[in-house]
């Protein structure tokens, strides 16, 4: 079974004191990422559906 991501990040929709969490199941990092949207890896940014902007991206592998 592949490991479980979690990310944490802001959004461009939301108040500037807001954190989004996911949990993603993925083989890679970049995968896991790749799931919330286009992700920029030079700007370390995401861009979703809504063409909102997810940044202060941080990702680790969740501890079960």
């Amino acid at each position: 079974m592949p490991p479980t991501y979690k990310i944490t990040f802001s959004h461009s929709a939301m108040r500037p004191d807001y954190v989004g969490r996911a949990l993603k199941t993925a083989h890679t990092e970049k995968e896991a990422l790749d799931h919330l949207g286009a992700y920029n890896k030079k700007t370390n940014t995401i861009i979703d559906k809504r063409k909102n902007v997810l940044s202060n991206i941080q990702i680790h592998e969740a501890r079960h």
